[in-house]
């Protein structure tokens, strides 16, 4: 049962604090997206994200905001999860190498192999290694506010990299105050959904799903466009909760995996599929959700069904990434588990640096 004794007892490293404050993060993000560089006659036409884990789920969520804002000029957005470069660097792509750390070796070595492709190179991190060659390259250093898990920093690490990203020609013309205006309100509207969401009673629609799926597997589909909401839940839980969660994309699974809720018989059982929805998602992609309802909603254990709220895309964004940070805190403290501590992670980090 999720209860202030069972959160006092298990969140040992309050956790909940920060989530509580999470509005916070977004007032002094954008004072510190002010500092970003601006590079003067560049015209960018794409922005590449160097990164992982809770350092890279930014790039993803700016991908969503620019999809669903009509705000901005036709931009591409990628995310490198890799020691090497995947996708396509020109003199118009903004490389950001993203670490909390500053000490991922995955993005050290893509920031290494950046430096050899482009010259426009921002660096996102409190500190570590991925500073120390910055310095030393000249790349400009964006510097975030320690003492957080490097998931628990996403508000610094998003609105950072957004403000970079108007200042930097992203924005169509005029609309750069209109973005900024939407942040400003995103605050007062996180700070009711904080309240909302950290009261302990029957009402709190993320404990309630929490203790629904205390014992199933969460399955988390969103539209394509706001994919970066399902990830960032499936990641969450499986960080904070340590438990296994998985997520898809429509209308992408419903080309494969919504024939694979059959077999092993029985195991649909054991999964709660989280639908993550918009008011504005197509109408083709609005019915594929309610045909999934109806194709695989008696298969499996049971469908939980989130709209995002909120006036602007960025509020609808956020509402649905907010709740789901939420979602997983609340599974952690079902399941017994301290949310913080990333042990298993710790470990294989400790046998990767002994390799050496």
């Amino acid at each position: 049962m999720i209860d202030e004794a069972a959160i006092t007892k298990i969140d040992a490293s309050n956790m909940r604090e920060v989530l509580i404050n999470f509005p916070r993060q977004i007032e002094e993000a954008a004072e510190i997206g002010e500092k970003a560089p601006k590079f003067k006659g560049e015209k960018f036409d794409s922005l590449l994200v160097l990164g992982m884990g809770g350092s890279a789920i930014a790039g993803d969520a700016l991908f969503s905001y620019m999809s669903l804002s009509g705000k901005f000029k036709k931009k591409v957005v990628w995310v490198n999860r890799d020691y090497f470069i995947r996708y396509p660097v020109t003199k118009k792509t903004l490389v950001v190498a993203s670490s909390y750390s500053g000490n991922t070796e995955e993005t050290l070595a893509a920031y290494k192999s950046a430096l050899k492709l482009a010259k426009n190179i921002v660096c996102l991190t409190t500190g570590g290694e991925l500073a120390k060659l910055a310095e030393r390259n000249g790349s400009p250093i964006i510097e975030l506010p320690k003492g957080f898990q490097p998931r628990a920093a996403f508000g610094f690490s998003f609105i950072s990299l957004l403000v970079l990203a108007l200042k930097n020609g992203f924005a169509k013309k005029g609309k750069k105050k209109e973005i900024k205006d939407e942040i400003k309100r995103l605050v007062d509207f996180l700070d009711k959904r904080s309240e909302e969401y950290s009261k302990i009673d029957k009402n709190n629609e993320a404990i309630r799903w929490a203790e629904e799926a205390k014992d199933l597997i969460p399955v988390v589909y969103a539209s394509e466009t706001l994919y970066s909401a399902a990830l960032r839940l499936a990641r969450q839980i499986q960080e904070n909760a340590k438990r296994l969660a998985f997520s898809g994309a429509l209308p992408e699974t419903n080309h494969n995996e919504i024939n694979a809720w059959k077999n092993p018989a029985g195991l649909a059982k054991k999964f709660a599929l989280f639908a993550l929805r918009d008011k504005s998602e197509f109408d083709r992609i609005r019915l594929r959700f309610e045909a999934i309802k109806t194709l695989i909603g008696p298969k499996t254990a049971k469908i939980f069904e989130k709209f995002a709220e909120g006036d602007s895309e960025l509020e609808r964004l956020f509402d649905l990434i907010y709740f789901g940070d939420w979602v997983s805190y609340y599974l952690a403290v079902a399941d017994g588990e301290d949310p913080t501590p990333i042990p298993v992670i710790g470990e294989l980090k400790r046998i990767m640096a002994n390799a050496r």
